[in-house]
């Protein structure tokens, strides 16, 4: 009997694109393990959030460690699966924007790239990544509708950042095939057509 072949769907797309909802859309419609991104056990992001260039290095290389471990929880999981952010876009677009914006130094982002690298070099990546991308003034919006606290300082030209990041990442990403999905033309949290016309679309790219 062989086996199943390995389905690893991650969600990726800066903030306030969607990503949540679309996690959470492909466990209900398409029976994908979700691995949500979890903040919640992060011991440095509240010291982050109030000096960005003090804590910035201990908040990456502890993103780091929670992707690289709930990547390879990812690998021992038998069935297909959905993920918020992966390791390698954490590394392309937030530690890349944070070293381009001068907080995070020039010894500590080689520091750090060489960790990612290490810790990357012999792992299998996603089957398949889903980029969503929104105007920023769209996710804005979203941003200020959700009213999550620890969002409320995130300024236009960090989010402008971030796009500068994803735009170069994609330039160069060849691990695996990309569907990039634009989500300011509907509403993915509210509306049911579109939430089935997205699944569908993800369904289809991943060979489910």
């Amino acid at each position: 009997m062989s086996a199943l072949p390995r389905i690893h769907v991650s969600i990726a797309g800066n903030i306030g694109a969607g990503k949540s909802t679309l996690v959470s859309l492909l466990a209900a419609s398409a029976g994908l393990q979700p691995f949500p991104e979890s903040v919640a056990d992060h011991p440095y992001l509240a010291d982050y959030y109030v000096d960005p260039s003090r804590w910035a290095f201990h908040s990456q290389i502890a993103f780091l460690t929670q992707r690289l471990e709930q990547h390879r929880a990812i690998l021992a999981h038998a069935g297909p699966v959905c993920q918020e952010r992966s390791i390698y876009e954490d590394y392309a677009v937030f530690g890349t924007t944070l070293w381009r914006q001068g907080m995070l130094s020039e010894r500590d982002f080689r520091i750090y790239e060489r960790l990612f690298r290490a810790s990357t070099a012999d792992l299998p990546p996603p089957t398949l990544l889903v980029l969503l991308t929104a105007p920023i003034g769209a996710l804005q919006q979203r941003i200020a509708r959700r009213g999550r606290h620890a969002e409320r300082g995130i300024a236009t030209e960090y989010l402008a950042y971030l796009e500068r990041g994803y735009h170069d990442w994609m330039a160069a990403w060849q691990a695996c095939p990309v569907l990039v999905i634009g989500t300011d033309a509907f509403d993915l949290a509210n509306d049911p057509i579109a939430q089935q016309a997205v699944a569908r679309q993800v369904r289809l790219a991943a060979g489910l």
